[in-house]
């Protein structure tokens, strides 16, 4: 977008005469643009965001724009975590078109931006953009020399090479500052964690509280992209080897089996093992020479 366009100053000029949304809209931008601290400027913020019917009106404007804003212009970061936050369908449209823009014209700047803000806001509706964003950089790596990281979530590899990706500009550097941006340099602790605290968990909600997590959202995504499973299905892998190795390699009862494997009691224990390992307790005992 040329560098001396105005997203204020656009979205203005989409209004009709008379609008009775012009004073509202006046007053977004001022708040935009307002020299004042972060915290109180997200709190003014924050009606505009959750504004469904008027984010999908402005975020419709953008959209009809034939290129991407950039940090050319005035307040580009504060409009972006804007449209971001907003989590209606227009403005997840618009940040995606964002998305696909600046990977295919590798838009350095824009594309750091986009990582610190993405770290910022777990929300779900943004998870489709965290995560071709990831396979971007994972890609990136490859191009560079780079050992890579962990394979993407299932489905996201496929969805994404449907875009035409450039990596022109990128390098070792930039891709560390992106992956620290997208909180990825943790990725050993995170998994340590996991694996220390999962014996005590039942749920993902409970194994992200073990973990120490201050997003359920964010610790779902980390763990999907470092164990490229779900949490659930995960927990319910390992509890079922768990089931397994005690029912084939001791001759506990079946009641200490289930309490030591987190179940309230044997007939818990006895539905599990019929959905998950396709047999009864007293069977899998019984045929395991």
């Amino acid at each position: 977008m040329d560098k001396g366009f105005s997203i204020s100053g656009h979205l203005l000029s989409c209004l009709q005469p008379d609008d009775p949304r012009e004073a509202r809209l006046r007053m977004l931008c001022v708040t935009i643009s307002k020299d004042m601290p972060e915290e109180r400027r997200e709190r003014q913020l924050r009606p505009f965001a959750s504004d469904m019917e008027f984010m999908n009106m402005i975020a419709g404007w953008m959209n009809g724009l034939p290129e991407a804003i950039s940090h050319e212009q005035p307040d580009f970061e504060r409009w972006l975590e804007l449209f971001m936050t907003a989590g209606e369908a227009e403005s997840t449209l618009y940040v995606m078109r964002l998305q696909i823009w600046y990977t295919h014209y590798c838009c350095v700047k824009e594309l750091l931006t986009l990582c610190r803000l993405l770290q910022r806001h777990c929300e779900e509706h943004l998870e489709a953009i965290y995560h071709r964003i990831l396979y971007y950089f994972r890609e990136a790596r490859i191009q560079c020399g780079m050992p890579s990281t962990s394979e993407p979530a299932e489905g996201i590899e496929v969805s994404f090479k449907l875009l035409d990706a450039s990596y022109e500009h990128i390098n070792r550097k930039i891709i560390l500052q992106a992956e620290e941006l997208l909180g990825i340099h943790t990725d050993h602790s995170f998994i340590q964690k996991v694996m220390e605290c999962h014996t005590e968990a039942k749920t993902a909600e409970e194994l992200a509280e073990l973990c120490g997590a201050n997003s359920t959202v964010t610790f779902r995504r980390t763990f999907l992209r470092l164990f490229n499973c779900p949490v659930a299905q995960w927990l319910r892998q390992k509890r079922a080897e768990q089931v397994l190795k005690l029912l084939r390699t001791t001759h506990l009862p079946l009641p200490e089996i289930a309490e030591q494997c987190g179940f309230a009691n044997q007939s818990y224990l006895s539905d599990f093992c019929k959905r998950n390992l396709g047999d009864t307790p007293v069977n899998i005992r019984r045929n395991r020479n």
